[in-house]
Order: structure tokens, then C-alpha cells, then sequence
């Protein structure tokens, strides 16, 4: 029982460093660094390469990274909301050559209130995520935004359709009257596809 035990702590622990080792950065300049994940945030990645020490990637010199652990993929794009386009990390939905990003954006303003107490001022923050396609030239396109609580709340029919349209079999189910309501799901769903049958 005692080998059964030690048997499988080693295979756990053997699994935990491979799906570690999965993880990789790919470099602007080419270069791919294999090694652990560790911190993401949208202008960096804290990153331990293979027989190195901890360090800091920023996201300008980034093109992909991808967590083996998680099995997220990011990829680098210009910040939408950034007039200067300074380059950040997004989580992928999906995987090439079409890829689908969350882009979420923080609204802070003032709020008053009258309660029981009388008059009152705060602070509102609200959040909104936006998502978007990214294709080869590295253009966003903008597909739909959810609210807080993940409900969709704006899509653009026809900026799918133009992305798609040259999958007959997808245009079709996107122009068909039975689909002018797409939830979100179905977008993802429907990219996903077309990513599948240009690999083919």
C-alpha cells in the first residue's frame, strides 16, 4: 500500500512539472521560452523559464503566451481604449486564425443617492466587457459587450457576418432569421468552427 501511495505522489507531482513545462512565451523577436506560469496581468507576465529565475515579461515584447496549467492562451494586441494603441495581454477564447478577446472596461463617476439618511454622494463603478476578433493583420473587430453580470447587452450582426462570410455554410446560419438573436455562446461557437474548417 505504502508503494501504491509513493507510486502515485510521484506521478502527480511528475504531471504538475510537465503541464508547468506546456507553458511558454512567444517572443516578438521569435524566440519561445518554455518554463511556469505565474502572474498575468494585461502589461505583463511573471514568468520562471526552464533552469532560470523568476522574472517579468512585458506585454510589448510578447506576441502569444499560453498557461499550461489553465490552458489559456493571451495574445498581444494595441489597447482599444488607449490613444497611443501601448500594446497589452488578452485572454483568447479560441485559437487561430480568427481569435476572440475580452476586452473589460471600468467606468468610475460620481452617484448621489437620497435615503433615509438624506442626500449622500458616491462612487459608481460599473464594468463592462467588450469582445472582440482578432485576425492576421492584427485589427480588432468588434462582435459584442456584455454587463456585469455577463448578460450580452450589444452585438454587431453584421460585423460577424463580414468576419465569416466566406464560410457559405456559416453566412448562411448567421443570415437566417432563426439566428438574428445569436447569444454570445453561439458567437464563440460559430468562430470556433470556422477556425476548425480553415485548418482543414
Amino acid at each position: 500500500m505504502k508503494y501504491i501511495l509513493l507510486l502515485l505522489t510521484i506521478l502527480a507531482i511528475s504531471t504538475q512539472f510537465s503541464q508547468a513545462q506546456d507553458s511558454y512565451i512567444v517572443m516578438n523577436s521569435g524566440d519561445t521560452v518554455f518554463g511556469k506560469f505565474g502572474m498575468y496581468q494585461a502589461k505583463s507576465i511573471t514568468f520562471t523559464p526552464k533552469d532560470g529565475q523568476r522574472m517579468k515579461y512585458l506585454a510589448q515584447d510578447i506576441k502569444s503566451a499560453y498557461n499550461g496549467k489553465k490552458s489559456l492562451k493571451y495574445i498581444q494586441i494595441n489597447n482599444i481604449n488607449d490613444e497611443n494603441g501601448e500594446p497589452i495581454l488578452l485572454q483568447s477564447l479560441t485559437s487561430g486564425p480568427i481569435y476572440v478577446v475580452e476586452f473589460v472596461s471600468r467606468n468610475v463617476g460620481p452617484m448621489a443617492s437620497y435615503g433615509t439618511g438624506g442626500p449622500g454622494i458616491g462612487i459608481n463603478v460599473s464594468k463592462t466587457t467588450e469582445v472582440f476578433a482578432i485576425t492576421a493583420d492584427g485589427n480588432p473587430t468588434y462582435l459584442f459587450s456584455k454587463d456585469i453580470l455577463g448578460r450580452q447587452i450589444k452585438r454587431n450582426h453584421e460585423n460577424l457576418l463580414n468576419l465569416l462570410d466566406s464560410d457559405p455554410e456559416i453566412a448562411k446560419e448567421i443570415q437566417s432569421s432563426d439566428n438574428k438573436n445569436l447569444k454570445s455562446k453561439e458567437i464563440i461557437q460559430l468562430i470556433e468552427r470556422f477556425n476548425t474548417n480553415q485548418s482543414k
